[in-house]
């Protein structure tokens, strides 16, 4: 685990690294204490942390999932499956095709759809899709559950940071 600071070094974020997965060349990145900051989804506060993956030489990857969580902690951004944090990707020139950051249900991890962080909090991971702005546009007229389907049906590999857009 390695700890990530903003800017101004005010705030801080541990961001978990496991070598392999989910296949070797791979990593998968977590969050470690975002659940700790309030995530208010209409009148419910749901505490979450953030997860990824991405090429093991990637390693600005990291980063933008520091990045992604300060703006949950700093700036209050909603973070929920369906949700886009826009231009995060951008940010950091991670891929040709791919600009925004989708937040999904951990469907490779099913024992993290919610883990018991302490008595009073319980912690929901949100998996990091990277999409492209067509998809976050597809997003907006037709709505997550057909974006979901799209990636279904195209079988599009979530940790594949160079793929084709699919919308």
């Amino acid at each position: 685990m390695h700890r990530y600071y903003d800017e101004d070094e005010s705030h801080s974020i541990g961001i978990l690294q496991c070598e392999g997965t989910p296949q070797e060349g791979f990593r998968t990145y977590s969050t470690v204490g975002a659940h700790e900051s309030p995530n208010f989804i209409d009148d419910a506060d749901v505490r979450v942390e953030l997860a990824g993956v991405a090429p093991a030489d990637l390693t600005l990857f990291p980063n933008l999932l520091a990045t992604a969580a300060f703006q949950l902690i700093k700036e209050n951004w909603l973070a929920a499956p369906g949700v886009v944090f826009p231009g995060v990707v951008k940010q950091f020139n991670l891929s040709d095709t791919l600009e925004h950051v989708l937040w999904a249900e951990p469907f490779p991890w099913e024992d993290l759809g919610s883990v018991e962080a302490s008595q009073q909090i319980t912690a929901h991971w949100l998996l990091a899709i990277l999409i492209s702005e067509s998809e976050r546009k597809f997003l907006q007229q037709q709505g997550y559950f057909a974006l979901e389907a799209l990636f279904e049906q195209h079988e599009i590999p979530y940790y594949d940071l160079d793929r084709v857009p699919v919308a």
